[in-house]
């Protein structure tokens, strides 16, 4: 199934896989950051301002203390005692309603999920302590506030029973203090075990996506670089010739297409290129060659040549009919190049021929009439014996003559026959050149298509593949300032932003992961680059594959010429015959 999948959808799923860690990487960040954040909301808005609170109420209980010394004083003149009395009052307000803000505000019982957790933690007696120092701070005001009214009237009161409620607000006070500070441990140890899982988690997500990572690299890399081998071996044994091995690939990605490419064309030259040529080589010329498209050289040039030898044929067939003694027809079909050359000094050897058999033709009916017309003067003329031998004598030269005439024909007419023959093999040969120029220019048919595509394919896949490595690049790298940025604040924060810059030297070490991870990704783009230029050194073999169809090219021309030649030489005896 995996390797159906296009090789750019492959390299897309790395790139894919590598956000999906850094998403999932960012998301357990993120949640345990809510938690911790949790954590510290809780330390700071119930512990450390509810802390700095009571610090503020027991200084006012201090002022109140030093108030109320001073208003026992019995020389202190009216208006200062007025005065002292006011400034008592709000200091007394200043502590009680600091109680009641407390009470109101940071109370631990207000906030189920921190008293759950003090559940959890079994300190669930802190929240209890709490309460009850909050009801002893009442119960301690009341009987409090009856001596402060009657020392604020003037009357006699015993500054020592209030000198004992102001301690016990002192210590009150003391005891909160130390109950938020308890509160504000657990919520930090609260804080660090959060921060701990979250460390766990992101070192587990990252051991998990580099082994995945690494595994996934190393199956891609193994599926892409084995079948690119194969073809370009497959290659190279087609530049040596060897066109039986198939690679038979079951795969529907751009590897596989090109597999089953190079089967099919291969198939194709054996069976169709290669059988068709050793036809033409045993001497059949009967082939029925199609062009696959507008675009293909291939079958029209292979077309042309079996035409061409076509005219080999019909030049064979020439000189056997002349062997047996019979004129052929003039030959009417038309040729390319010197194979039309050929056809009219045929047709015009045929003429010759013709006309040759007519003059012998001519000669025998002189002869026969000469014969007739002595047959005539010997029955006339037998009385004269000199006059008859004298007819004889006429009669016996013309017919030595005839003979003369008759043989030297037959020798001409063997002359041409040898002639004829010599231009057969001369062909054969040309045949044979031109089957070996045919084979050469199907290799370089096979080499220039096949390379032509991979090539292609290859360029288009890194391209692609570059630009997605750039984009995780780019991820990585926003990664990296977010990071930054996110220590930055967190020294800024201080001693509470030590978690945050946890989480963002977490994230800067996923930063660096990705870009490993890109880079490994780059070196297999240059394991393909490599597999391209061994194509590019088979396009090289075919370029020397060229060379030699050139030469056979040339072989086949000086073949056709010595042909043309031998013709040349057969109509010159003609002629003189």
């Amino acid at each position: 199934m995996f390797r159906n999948i296009k090789v750019f959808w492959k390299f897309a799923l790395v790139a894919i896989l590598i956000l999906l860690v850094v998403l999932m990487t960012a998301g357990i960040a993120l949640v345990n950051s809510n938690g911790l954040k949790y954590e510290y909301d809780n330390l700071y808005g119930f512990m450390l301002i509810p802390i700095m609170n009571l610090d503020e109420g027991n200084l006012a209980r201090a002022d109140l203390t030093d108030d109320l010394f001073r208003l026992t004083r019995p020389d202190l003149p009216a208006d200062q005692f007025a005065a002292l009395a006011a400034k008592a009052q709000e200091d007394d307000k200043a502590m009680a309603a600091m109680i009641e803000r407390y009470e109101t505000e940071w109370v631990t019982t207000t906030s189920p999920e921190f008293t759950a957790t003090l559940v959890r933690l079994g300190k669930q007696d802190l929240q209890t302590r709490e309460l009850e120092l909050l009801k002893k701070f009442h119960s301690v005001y009341t009987s409090y506030a009856a001596k402060r009214d009657n020392l604020l009237s003037g009357k006699d009161t015993d500054y020592a029973a209030i000198q004992a409620d102001m301690a016990q607000f002192h210590e009150i006070f003391h005891q909160l203090v130390d109950v938020n500070k308890q509160f504000a441990d657990l919520s930090n140890q609260s804080a660090q075990a959060v921060i701990n899982r979250m460390r766990f988690q992101i070192i587990l997500v990252g051991i998990f996506a580099c082994l995945l990572a690494i595994g996934f690299t190393y199956f891609i890399s193994r599926d892409i670089t084995i079948p690119l081998n194969r073809v370009v071996q497959m290659i190279m044994e087609m530049g040596k010739g060897h066109l039986g091995g198939r690679l038979q690939m079951d795969r529907k990605d751009e590897i596989g297409a090109l597999a089953s490419t190079m089967d099919t064309f291969a198939g194709d030259l054996q069976n169709n290129v290669i059988g068709g040529l050793r036809k033409i080589a045993y001497g059949n010329t009967e082939l029925q060659i199609v062009a696959k498209d507008a675009e293909d050289e291939i079958s029209p040039a292979l077309l042309q040549t079996v035409e061409s030898l076509r005219a080999l044929n019909m030049a064979t067939d020439f000189a056997a009919s002349v062997a047996r003694g019979d004129i052929p027809q003039p030959i009417t079909e038309t040729y390319l190049g010197n194979f039309e050359t050929l056809k009219n000094n045929l047709n015009a050897l045929s003429d010759w021929l013709r006309q040759m058999l007519n003059a012998i033709s001519s000669s025998a009916a002189d002869l026969s009439q000469s014969a007739a017309e002595i047959l005539a003067a010997t029955t006339q003329q037998a009385s004269g014996a000199s006059e008859q031998s004298a007819s004889i004598a006429q009669t016996t030269t013309t017919v030595d003559e005839v003979k003369t005439i008759g043989e030297q024909a037959i020798i001409r007419a063997q002359e041409v026959v040898e002639a004829s023959n010599l231009t057969v093999e001369i062909s054969r040969n040309g045949r044979r050149a031109l089957g070996e120029t045919i084979a050469s220019m199907a290799t370089i048919k096979d080499r220039v298509e096949g390379i032509a595509q991979n090539i292609l394919v290859l360029s288009e896949q890194t391209q692609q593949i570059g630009e997605i490595i750039s984009t995780v690049s780019e991820l990585a790298a926003q990664s990296n300032m977010l990071a930054l940025n996110a220590s930055v604040e967190a020294a800024r924060a201080g001693e509470h932003g030590k978690g945050f810059a946890v989480v963002a030297a977490e994230v800067r070490s996923l930063a660096e992961q990705s870009r490993q991870a890109t880079a490994q990704i780059k070196a297999i783009i240059e394991d393909i680059q490599k597999a391209t230029n061994l194509t590019v050194m088979a396009t090289e073999e075919g370029s020397k594959v060229v060379d030699q169809g050139v030469h056979l090219a040339a072989q086949t021309q000086a073949a056709i010429e010595q042909l043309s030649t031998v013709i040349n030489e057969s109509a010159q005896r003609a002629t003189q015959v």
